[in-house]
């Protein structure tokens, strides 16, 4: 498992995104007790769980300040659209968009490379909304799924005529990113789900 620092130096590389930027909202996150603080020899490892409060963070906060609010209130987000049902959809996928991105990062530990470009994630800006993109053999039988999280607000809002600002983590960045659990994972026998 990844320590903080690692997983700060990995994000900016493969996302191109300022280390320094991403070292300040982690720095947040520790001292608001959502990632692990190290001290002395004891160097604490993150979770998948928070490496995804650490991308949310990263990439929809305004200011460091903002990155706890904003990465607890995304990755809270509850399941919506229009599925068979939320409940089923959820039993699938996952009640928060914290947990399907959980998920989706054990598929790319397990899995080979060709599934990397087979997902998606849009994380809008504008309003607190996330949509991932999946089509896959396994999971969607071939076709691509969106599976859309939002509170409230952002459900009105899609209602609307409105403009929305995304951010994109393609199928390649969440890959790369498992592979820092990767050959730990796959030689243990029991996968963490969330």
């Amino acid at each position: 498992m990844p320590t903080v620092s690692e997983a700060v130096s990995y994000i900016s590389a493969v996302t191109s995104l300022p280390a320094a930027r991403i070292n300040g909202i982690a720095r947040q996150l520790i001292d608001d007790g959502l990632l692990p603080k190290s001290s002395g020899r004891r160097i604490e490892t993150i979770s998948k769980r928070q490496l995804c409060l650490l991308i949310f963070a990263v990439f929809v906060s305004d200011t460091v300040k903002d990155a706890t609010r904003t990465a607890i209130s995304y990755d809270s987000l509850t399941i919506c659209g229009d599925h068979e049902g939320n409940t089923k959809a959820g039993a699938i996928y996952g009640d928060t968009a914290g947990e399907l991105f959980v998920k989706l990062i054990n598929e790319f530990i397990v899995r080979d490379y060709v599934y990397g470009k087979n997902y998606n994630i849009y994380i809008c800006t504008s309003v607190k909304y996330v949509r991932f993109e999946i089509n896959d053999e396994l999971m969607t039988n071939g076709n691509t799924e969106n599976i859309e999280y939002s509170d409230a607000d952002g459900r009105i809002y899609l209602t609307l005529d409105r403009p929305m600002f995304f951010a994109k983590i393609p199928g390649q960045t969440i890959m790369e990113l498992a592979s820092m659990w990767r050959e730990e994972d796959r030689a243990s026998p029991e996968r963490e789900l969330f």
